[in-house]
């Protein structure tokens, strides 16, 4: 196995738990949009019907290193606070939803006039991927 250690607590974080959480977090991130993609496009003005929709292998890959980086401070948080349990990671995935997703978006929709409807979108892939992230790297802490 390979580790990353954390070296004030001492807790390791599995490296193939952060990848795996990786891989399903962005499969989860791409369902989602799959599903609100055309929504997305129409809130944006855009035709679904005569847009191209094509994602470029860049794109993909900065996306994958965007959630692998989301993994390795999940994997921190669940090491520290010792997460194993599916109602901790639940309660965990909500207090750090409510920290930072819900409060940028609001934000940028309170501030910068950012449409509200887009923000439901965003914010419902940034609970359901890291719950998913969450529960798969507590797991390894389940003893």
């Amino acid at each position: 196995m390979i580790y990353f250690t954390n070296k004030k607590t001492m807790k390791k974080i599995n490296l193939w738990s952060v990848l795996l959480a990786t891989f399903v977090g962005f499969i989860i991130s791409s369902i989602w949009y799959a599903n609100f993609g055309k929504l997305l496009m129409q809130l944006h003005g855009v035709d679904p019907l005569t847009a191209q929709q094509n994602i470029s292998p860049l794109t993909m890959l900065l996306e994958l290193a965007r959630t692998f980086i989301l993994g390795i401070v999940l994997a921190y948080f669940v090491g520290t606070l010792q997460i194993s349990q599916w109602r901790a990671a639940i309660k965990l995935t909500a207090i750090l939803w409510i920290g930072f997703p819900f409060i940028l978006l609001t934000g940028s929709i309170l501030h910068e006039n950012f449409p509200w409807r887009i923000a439901i979108i965003h914010a419902g892939d940034w609970f359901i991927k890291p719950l998913a992230m969450i529960l798969i790297l507590s797991w390894q802490n389940h003893k």
